[in-house]
């Protein structure tokens, strides 16, 4: 527990300390800047990066979300978010680049996506209750006869057992 206490004392000097404030963003930069003594000191003697402590493994919009806005507050430049890579297809460099749009905007691109998918949701839904005759294929439930769609065994394309 005095871990907890030190930590949310050490982060929170306006509120646990002698550290007055404008408002929210001086708030944010102290923030930032205490964050960023936290992960010089953690690394001792090896090279420090705004990303550190950012998991990699979170799902990807959030992941992209999360490192164009560290860097983005490091001073980064956004074109860096544009410039090609080698092992990366346009496709996902556009995926980035949406991702920086929206951060631009000021909109969350989790949301903003989230939002699409369930209108979406409801547009089929709506067209599956419109549509004449036999209700669509897998309206019952279950799967439509035939092969089981690509992905559908976890992934994995169909093979030999492992």
């Amino acid at each position: 527990a005095a871990g907890i206490i030190d930590k949310l004392t050490r982060r929170h000097p306006h509120v646990f300390g002698d550290t007055t404030v404008s408002g929210p963003d001086e708030v944010k930069q102290n923030w930032d800047s205490i964050k960023a003594a936290e992960r010089a000191a953690k690394a001792g003697d090896q090279l420090v990066s705004v990303l550190d402590g950012i998991p990699m493994s979170q799902p990807s919009l959030s992941l992209a979300a999360q490192l164009l806005r560290r860097a983005g507050r490091s001073g980064a430049p956004a074109s860096l978010a544009r410039e090609p890579a080698a092992h990366v297809s346009p496709l996902g460099r556009e995926l980035l680049e949406l991702v920086a749009r929206a951060q631009e905007a000021g909109l969350d691109p989790e949301l903003e996506l989230r939002q699409a998918a369930r209108a979406y949701a409801d547009r089929v839904r709506a067209w599956e209750t419109a549509a004449p005759g036999p209700a669509p294929r897998g309206a019952s439930g279950g799967r439509p006869p035939g092969p089981a769609p690509r992905g559908a065994s976890g992934g994995r394309p169909p093979g030999p057992a492992r």
